[in-house]
């Protein structure tokens, strides 16, 4: 039986070379590591994955291959399912009227973070600016700012609602004053709050 299970192993499990030989796509056969593996995309235009075994070479393969593959023997990973897989954005549209620019606000959840304590998750805020009386023609060309306000701690809407935001928030606490130094002004600003 020990034999018999060895040789099914070998000819089961051989290796992934069998597995490209049943595909017309070599596209993925270029990569030999996981980095060229994550830059590198199939005939489709899809990205390679790398597939990882400790008992035969870990080879770069097609989405499709790698759904071929034994998940027990082989850990296959793709650039999109390594840390973005643990991260959801949940997110909401604010009203145009505020501030007078489009914005969206929501929370960012980074879930099983290496440096999480005992498993708790974070989640972090955000709101995003677009660039104030942009046009069409200039929609490629607008740069991203991204706000972390230092601290520890210290929340991003701060800087956003008195500092550098497209508006401050009055004294009565219910109208808001537009800023035309806002950094609004030149780009899209996401001000983020962290740490959570």
């Amino acid at each position: 039986f020990f034999l018999f299970s060895q040789a099914f192993l070998l000819t089961g499990f051989a290796s992934s070379s069998s597995l490209r030989a049943r595909e017309d796509d070599k596209s993925c056969d270029v990569a030999h590591d996981q980095n060229t593996c994550f830059n590198t995309k199939d005939s489709t235009g899809q990205p390679c994955v790398w597939c990882e075994c400790s008992a035969v070479p870990s080879e770069c393969l097609t989405l499709e291959q790698s759904k071929q593959v034994p998940p027990g023997v082989f850990n296959c990973k793709s650039p999109s399912s390594s840390r973005l897989d643990r991260m959801m954005v949940k997110e909401q549209v604010v009203d145009d009227a505020f501030c007078d620019s489009k914005s969206k606000s929501g929370y960012i959840s980074l879930d099983k973070s290496e440096y999480d304590q005992d498993g708790e998750n974070k989640h972090l805020f955000y709101w995003m600016f677009e660039k104030r009386g942009q046009s069409d023609e200039e929609d490629e060309t607008i740069p991203l700012i991204v706000w972390l306000t230092g601290g520890p701690g210290c929340s991003s809407s701060l800087a956003l609602l008195t500092e550098n935001g497209p508006c401050s928030v009055n004294k009565d606490g219910e109208t808001t004053t537009l800023n035309p130094y806002s950094w609004t002004e030149a780009a899209h600003v996401l001000w983020l709050d962290q740490p959570a």
